[in-house]
């Protein structure tokens, strides 16, 4: 660590004189005082480009954007110079008094000026304040000495690439988390255009229905991720975005099946089956777990079981509701059955956990 500090100091030696911008300052300063004594002194000499840094008149028009958001082009094209301001503006709301989250909601807008500097996205490429960036946006100390370490060897070797990354130094539960809910979002967004891109040829009452089940789906998708996944770890925040992603690409698989015509086929018996299986199953469960107890050392109770086996049966009738008016063509029992199944393995996988 020692060895790493001592780069740095090189780095920012030479002390710049007073920057002109009330902008500039106030990031600045802000950052600073976020930052380990160690840290604010070997940043003390860094300079903000006063260009790069968005007024006061135009941070308060940028209030109500993500530098996540557009960094990464969650909902549209990437737009890397945008993003670089709406980051500036946080930090610059956030040095005058609005809320951080205990230092959690800084981390979006740092490491998103991180990785525009590092990578030259949108302005001039700069590791050195892509270096003060990653001090502000590191969660842990692991994380910064990573970055740096990595930053220090790109700008040594004279890189020129573009894929410097956020989420490529995380060592700590809660960024596990930050960085699972960025993937989610990326998919998520590329799901959603794939999605309207089926639906776009279809009639106003085939958009109504499906509009229905999207509703039922995404209530029970969070209801299922929140009641069956473990919570005890560090990384729990990341089993439950990974779980909800999870119901999602089933929900998906399933429609682009039935759009292209490849429809479940499975008979009254396959369903009585499937059903008779799955009341097993469920009552297998409830019978391993003590009442007001969870599934074996996690944090999975009894009742959350109970609950997510309500919600997906109104989830179930729900796909079977909108497939009638959509695809006619499939008969009830064999989407029925086609979800129970799937319902099936996610009931055998809580029961390896219990005793």
């Amino acid at each position: 660590m020692k060895i790493l500090f001592q780069t740095l100091v090189v780095s920012f030696g030479i002390v710049t004189g007073a920057l002109a911008s009330q902008s500039v300052d106030l990031v600045k300063s802000y950052c600073l005082k976020e930052l380990s004594n160690e840290q604010t002194k070997l940043f003390q000499g860094v300079v903000l480009p006063a260009e790069d840094i968005p007024d006061e008149q135009t941070s308060s028009q940028l209030e109500n954007e993500c530098p996540q958001a557009l960094y990464y082009g969650y909902n549209e094209k990437t737009d890397y110079v945008k993003a670089r301001l709406v980051a500036y503006a946080e930090l610059r709301k956030m040095s005058l008094g609005g809320p951080d989250n205990g230092g959690f909601d800084r981390v979006a807008p740092a490491s998103v000026l991180m990785m525009v500097y590092a990578n030259g996205q949108g302005v001039k490429r700069n590791f050195e304040l892509a270096m003060f960036f990653a001090a502000v946006c590191s969660w842990a100390p692991a994380e910064f000495e990573a970055r740096i370490d990595h930053l220090t060897k790109l700008r040594d070797t004279h890189w020129q690439g573009d894929d410097f990354r956020f989420c490529d130094h995380i060592t700590s539960g809660v960024m596990g988390g930050v960085c699972a809910s960025i993937r989610d979002n990326i998919k998520n967004s590329a799901d959603m255009r794939k999605v309207s891109s089926i639906t776009a040829s279809w009639s106003a009452k085939e958009k109504a229905a499906f509009e229905r089940l999207q509703k039922v789906a995404n209530a029970y998708f969070k209801l299922k991720a929140g009641n069956e996944t473990d919570a005890s770890g560090t990384l729990r925040h990341a089993f439950l975005i990974e779980e909800q992603a999870k119901q999602r690409d089933n929900f998906l698989r399933l429609l682009n099946q039935l759009e292209r015509k490849k429809y479940p086929v499975f008979s009254i018996r396959n369903f009585k089956n499937a059903d008779a299986s799955l009341n097993k199953i469920y009552q297998k469960l409830m019978n391993a777990i003590p009442e007001g107890g969870g599934v074996g050392s996690t944090t999975i109770k009894k009742g959350d079981i109970q609950e997510t086996e309500r919600q997906w049966i109104i989830y179930r009738d729900a796909w079977v509701t909108f497939a009638k008016i959509k695809y006619p063509e499939v008969k009830e029992v064999a989407l029925k059955t086609y979800l129970t199944r799937i319902r099936i393995r996610e009931l055998e996988f809580l029961v390896k956990w219990c005793p």
